[in-house]
C-alpha cells in the first residue's frame, strides 16, 4: 500500500472562551517525538520523525512546533466552523473539519446562563504530495467524528465530560518545571489520557483501523455508530500493492447497467453480521437473494425491490469492497485465468480453497481455464459428445 495512504496522525484540539488547547494526538511516541537540545530551551516536539508504519518507512524532513504552536494552528476562528480545513506545512498536509458545539446540553443548571460554545477540531496528518481524493476522505471522517461529537454533546454532555478529564490530565501532570519535562513526561499525559478517556481510546481505533485496512465501525461512546471507508484502501482484491483511484471506483457505480451482476468478494454471512445495526432490511434481502448467475434487473424482481435501489444497494456493495461488477455467470461466456493472478502453490488462496473444498486443488482447477474456455464446454466437453 502507498504511503501517501496513511496519515501520520491524528491531533484532537478545542477552542473556547479559556483559550484553544491540544488535547489528545496518537501515535504519540513514535512519530511524535521531544527534540531537547539543552535544559534552558523549551521541549519541542516533531510533527513526524522518520517512522515506521506497516513495515514502509517516512523519509522526510522533521517539522518541530510546541503543542501550544499546534493548537492555534488547528484551532481556528468561528467564522471558519463547518468547512475544509487544509493546512500545508512543509511536507506534512492537515485536514480536518472544524466544529462548533453548543455544550451542556443536557446538564443545563436551572438559572439561565448564556450558551457555551466550543470548537472542536479532528484533524489527520498526511503526506504533502497524498493526492486531492486521498485528502478528501479524511475530511468526511473528520466531518463525522465531530458530528458525531456534536450528537453526544447534545445528548448527554458526552464531549463536555471528556474534554474536562483530558484536562484534568494535563494539569495534575503538569506540576513538574518546563526545563525537566522531558519525552517519558511528556508521553505520559497522553498515556493517561488514552488509558482513560474513551474519545482517545475512539482516535486511536481510527487510526489504527485506518492504517490496517481502510475500514471503520465505531460506536462513539456506545451510541452513535460510525461506518466508514476508505475506497483506495479496501479494493485490494488478489494483488498486495494493488492501488485503485478512488475516482476509478465512482466511474465504476456511474457505469452500472441492469444487465450486469455482482459478485460477493466475502462470505454471504459474514457480510450480513458486519451490516450495520439501522442497515436498511432491502440491504438484507437484496444480499439473500444474490447469486452470481443474476443480473441486476433479475435482482429487483427477485428480491421485490426498484432498478434504482439495487442500483444504490450495489453500489454501497462495491464501494466498500464487498462486491464487484461482473456480466452474470452463464454457460456460454468465455472464461480465462488473469494474468497477474497468484499462482504459487502456498498461497493463502489455495490454502483457503483446499479448506473450503477438501476434494479439490486450486491451481489444477484454474489449470483448466489457461485457455479461454466456456462453463458449457467444461460441462459437457467436445470428445463426450462425439462417443455418444
Amino acid at each position: 500500500m502507498k504511503i501517501e495512504t496513511n496519515p501520520m496522525c491524528v491531533y484532537l484540539v478545542k477552542n473556547d472562551s479559556k483559550g484553544d488547547k491540544l488535547l489528545f494526538r496518537y501515535p504519540f511516541g513514535n512519530i511524535n517525538g521531544t527534540v531537547k537540545t539543552n535544559a534552558n530551551e523549551p521541549c519541542k516536539r516533531s510533527l513526524h520523525r522518520n517512522a515506521s508504519l506497516d513495515g514502509v518507512y517516512y523519509s522526510q524532513e522533521q517539522t518541530d512546533f510546541l503543542d501550544d504552536v499546534i493548537s492555534s494552528l488547528f484551532a481556528v476562528k468561528m467564522d471558519l466552523c463547518d468547512r475544509k480545513f487544509e493546512l500545508k506545512v512543509n511536507n506534512i498536509r492537515f485536514i480536518g473539519h472544524p466544529i462548533q458545539i453548543q455544550t451542556g446540553g443536557s446538564n443545563r443548571k436551572k438559572k439561565p446562563e448564556s450558551p457555551s460554545i466550543i470548537l472542536i477540531n479532528v484533524v489527520f496528518a498526511l503526506d504533502a504530495f497524498a493526492r486531492r481524493q486521498i485528502a478528501h476522505c479524511y475530511y468526511d471522517l473528520s466531518k463525522m467524528i465531530g458530528i458525531a461529537l456534536g450528537h453526544e454533546e447534545k445528548r448527554c454532555s458526552y464531549l463536555s465530560k471528556q474534554i474536562k478529564n483530558m484536562l484534568a490530565i494535563h494539569d495534575s501532570m503538569a506540576s513538574g518545571s518546563d526545563a525537566e519535562v522531558d519525552t517519558i513526561t511528556e508521553n505520559k499525559h497522553f498515556e493517561k489520557i488514552l488509558e482513560e478517556c474513551s474519545l482517545a481510546q475512539d482516535l486511536k481505533k481510527v487510526y489504527n483501523d485506518v492504517c490496517a485496512d481502510g475500514i471503520i465501525r465505531l460506536k462513539v461512546n456506545n451510541w452513535i455508530e460510525i461506518s466508514f471507508c476508505l475506497p483506495h484502501k479496501v479494493h485490494h482484491f488478489y494483488k498486495e500493492g494493488q492501488y485503485f483511484e478512488p475516482d476509478s471506483i465512482n466511474k465504476c457505480l456511474k457505469g452500472l447497467r441492469p444487465y450486469h451482476g455482482l459478485l460477493l468478494m466475502t462470505d454471504r454471512k459474514k457480510l450480513l453480521e458486519n451490516l450495520p445495526t439501522d442497515s436498511s432490511p432491502s440491504i438484507v434481502r437484496l444480499i439473500n437473494m444474490y447469486n452470481p448467475v443474476k443480473s441486476l434487473q433479475t435482482l429487483s424482481a427477485d428480491a421485490d425491490l426498484t432498478i434504482a435501489q439495487v442500483f444504490n444497494i450495489a453500489g454501497h456493495l462495491i464501494y466498500w469492497g464487498d462486491a464487484i461488477v461482473i456480466f452474470p455467470l452463464c454457460e456460454t461466456n468465455m472464461y480465462t485465468i488473469a494474468p497477474n493472478v497468484p499462482t504459487e502453490r502456498e498461497s493463502k488462496f489455495a490454502i483457503e480453497f483446499e479448506d473450503k473444498f477438501p476434494d479439490h486443488n486450486l491451481l489444477e482447477v484454474m489449470s483448466e481455464f489457461s485457455l479461454p474456455t466456456s462453463l458449457q464446454y467444461k460441462m459437457c466437453p467436445i470428445e463426450d459428445k462425439s462417443s455418444s
